[in-house]
């Protein structure tokens, strides 16, 4: 695929991916060697003796293992680079056989979105496109670093409502941790969602190309549709984990001021929208495309009777000629032309997508990881409300 610093020997995408492992190897150190007062529940020893705060008057204490926005925001970036990365090093063999059913039309199509923008008659290098992109990411990680996330900060230490584990009272080394790779992280994940935007576009204009040849002996069933299917579904499951990630955050940010991290819970979450409207248009087309592959004629009574006609002749010739090693290769190249030619039609266009590629082994991890943060969430905040309910009550 073809973006900044794609040709690279080093790409700077797996350096940002490589970070955000590095970011978990830290962090696990770090709350592994004070999880008693860290871990599970944060404890009045979590805070330095010179402190003034006590954790009592905190209405809500999230430690590590509940602080679920957290979890979910830096294992995101590594489960998004590692689909970007599936799609990355196999785009080559997609490229080529989408090249193959689309022809030219198609390789023009993939240049005008990925090597040379064409804007009213003026050619722009995706190049400068690229930087441009990367130094809005870049501007907007800055805001919600040194905006957004200082902001909160504050907030937490202006109120008595809420204690998080990572709070700059508890520990500077791990805010500073937190703080520092959630600028990268941001810059990793903005940029990747602008290649599948990119990639979302492209399989769009391909299933609109007057070009687009359907083959009904392709092997993959879908006369050499699948490989779209493939990349659509890679596309969707991103596009539901991201959304995910935008519930969990609306969840998590319960009574937090701040309308910049408003705006990007409701970002996140509007992938659910856009994948599922992507997904509907996906089966239109393509279900429009096979649909207007009429296969009755090879599969029609005359086309049957010439196959059975060729078989009784050769077999025929195989009595008359017996001994002879070629007939005995004819008659059985014949019989798997014929037996191919009718298994590539009966299995032709039974439906507009392959289930296979949308309940695999991305689907079965996906679903269960981001209903297990929210099921875990509202648990915990179901336990929180009967708590206060009985001290109430008290």
């Amino acid at each position: 695929m073809h973006y900044l610093g794609s040709n690279e020997t080093i790409n700077w995408l797996f350096l940002l991916a490589c970070l955000s492992i590095i970011q978990w190897i830290i962090t696990l150190i770090y709350v592994s060697k004070n999880y008693s007062i860290l871990g599970r529940e944060i404890t009045n020893n979590a805070f330095n003796i010179k402190s003034k705060y006590n954790v009592i008057d905190y209405k809500k204490k999230v430690s590590f293992t509940k602080d679920y926005f957290y979890i979910y925001w830096n294992i995101y970036p590594i489960i998004f680079y590692g689909f970007f990365y599936y799609l990355d090093t196999s785009w080559s063999s997609y490229l080529n056989q989408i090249i193959m059913i689309g022809g030219e039309e198609a390789r023009e199509v993939y240049n005008s979105w990925f090597k040379i923008f064409d804007f009213f008659g003026m050619k722009i290098n995706y190049d400068y496109i690229d930087i441009i992109v990367l130094s809005i990411a870049t501007l907007f990680a800055y805001m919600a670093i040194f905006g957004t996330q200082i902001k909160k900060q504050k907030q937490f230490i202006e109120e008595t409502d809420k204690l998080y584990w990572w709070d700059i009272r508890i520990s500077k080394e791990i805010y500073w941790t937190r703080f520092i790779f959630l600028f990268f992280n941001m810059i990793l994940v903005a940029f990747i969602a602008y290649l599948g935007l990119k990639v979302v576009l492209f399989i769009t204009f391909i299933l609109s190309i007057d070009s687009l040849t359907i083959n009904p002996f392709h092997p993959d069933t879908f006369g050499g549709l699948k490989v779209l299917m493939e990349i659509s579904s890679v596309i969707l499951a991103i596009y539901l984990l991201r959304a995910m990630m935008g519930i969990v955050g609306f969840l998590d940010h319960r009574g937090v001021n701040d309308k910049f991290q408003f705006i990007g819970d409701i970002y996140h979450t509007s992938y659910f929208f856009f994948g599922i409207s992507f997904i509907i248009f996906f089966i239109y087309k393509i279900d429009t495309i096979l649909g207007s592959i009429d296969i009755s004629k090879l599969l029609g009574h005359e086309m049957y009777k010439a196959y059975n006609i060729c078989a009784d002749l050769n077999i025929t010739t195989m009595k008359n000629i017996i001994c002879q090693e070629s007939n005995r290769t004819q008659i059985a190249q014949l019989g798997g032309d014929i037996s191919n030619y009718y298994t590539n039609l009966l299995q032709f266009n039974k439906f507009p997508i392959d289930l296979a590629l949308f309940s695999s082994s991305i689907f079965t991890f996906i679903f269960p990881l981001s209903l297990w943060f929210i099921i875990s969430f509202i648990e915990n905040r179901t336990k929180e409300i009967e708590k206060e309910s009985e001290c109430s009550d008290e």
